[in-house]
């Protein structure tokens, strides 16, 4: 019981043996089983954000320099020195 408690805490760590091979052991082994699943479940997303996340300021800091540039290009165009067709 203090498994299931712990994990209702959030606390994905615990980890308890089966002492026997009756109905609570069986219980206990499937406790320990989805308590380890739910852990490699959390950590399989903690990854994928981790990874958005460096996708997104790679694309942040290629926007800024996009940008900047364009400043850069639009402050060179002085009034009266843009071609005529």
């Amino acid at each position: 019981m203090a498994l299931a408690q712990r994990m209702a805490q959030g606390d994905l760590s615990a980890r308890i043996a089966p002492r026997s091979r009756d109905e609570t052991g069986t219980l206990r082994q499937a406790l320990s089983d989805m308590t380890a699943a739910a852990n490699r479940d959390v950590s399989s997303s903690t990854e994928q954000q981790a990874s958005s996340l460096e996708e997104t300021a790679s694309s942040r800091e290629a926007l800024t320099a996009a940008v900047k540039q364009n400043d850069h290009r639009a402050r060179g165009a002085q009034p009266g020195t843009a071609k005529r067709r």
